[in-house]
């Protein structure tokens, strides 16, 4: 079987390249799927009976919007597109996420998407729409994963809340945050979500909600310095974050999806992680 995942050289593709059981992996010349012909290129050529679609502008930000939009837009538009031509097509995971729903304290799948409100997460749901589009009038075999927020070892994405404050931790500042210690998020660790996207691969086509450990950002922000005993090291706030979402947290998931590692069995992992490289 050939497997292809887009975004494979990142944080959560790297972990899911790892995974895959009996894998030999390679890694295609670097393409850029904004780019039709390089989209169509790659499925003509290999032909991959399953696809993780994980290539996106990953990180929210105020600072390049347009960035977001032709990356979670035109590129899953292109690779969409390229797959109606694949006669080898098995299964496609679309990797969605839950700022998808908007501020929603119980978000289920049959919720209106409603996170309008930022470039990042307009993007995403534009993604979502064309993926689910392209499964009902195309017939393509989609599942697509709306999951929570992400955290775990080898995430070079410091301007992230958790990777952002251990490297600062260990580097003896404090953290200055872009938003607002009262916002509440979904956490997965990564280690959690990798045997799950394997599964969904094979699951039904559908729609599939992950969700995780919810907490403040206060939280996260006082606990990972305690964790690491850099009590003294306290959480600075500017508050200049633009109409990010205050509150998210995800229900309606699969009846198999029971994360083992909680927020703070996780964060150890990750601290020691870094711990170890920094």
């Amino acid at each position: 079987m050939t497997i292809c995942i887009t975004g494979g050289s990142g944080f959560i593709g790297s972990h899911l390249a790892r995974a895959l059981p009996g894998a030999k992996l390679f890694e295609y010349p670097k393409q850029d799927l904004r780019n039709l012909e390089d989209a169509e290129d790659f499925i003509y050529r290999y032909k991959p009976e399953t696809i993780y679609h994980l290539a996106a502008q990953s990180v929210v930000t105020n600072e390049t919007p347009l960035e977001s939009e032709s990356i979670n837009i035109q590129g899953t538009y292109n690779l969409l597109h390229a797959c109606l031509d694949n006669p080898n097509l098995k299964s496609i995971v679309h990797i969605s996420t839950d700022k998808v729903y908007g501020t929603n304290a119980n978000a289920r799948r049959s919720d209106e998407l409603r996170g309008v409100s930022h470039p990042y997460s307009a993007s995403k749901i534009c993604g979502d729409v064309l993926a689910q589009m392209y499964k009902n009038f195309h017939g393509l075999p989609i599942r697509i994963v709306r999951m929570a927020n992400i955290y775990g070892p080898g995430d070079p994405h410091l301007d992230r809340i958790i990777p952002g404050i251990i490297t600062d931790t260990l580097a003896g500042i404090k953290r200055e945050h872009r938003g607002d210690p009262r916002w509440i998020r979904d956490f997965i660790y990564v280690g959690d979500l990798i045997p799950a996207l394997i599964r969904i691969s094979k699951e039904p086509e559908g729609i599939y909600n992950l969700g995780g450990d919810y907490c403040s950002l206060l939280y996260i922000a006082e606990l990972i310095p305690r964790l690491m005993g850099r009590d003294d090291l306290s959480p600075v706030w500017n508050y200049n974050s633009k109409n990010e979402i205050p509150f998210q947290h995800i229900v309606d998931c699969p009846d198999w999806w029971k994360p083992e590692t909680d927020i703070v069995k996780g964060l150890l992992k990750t601290i020691e992680w870094y711990s170890e490289r920094i």
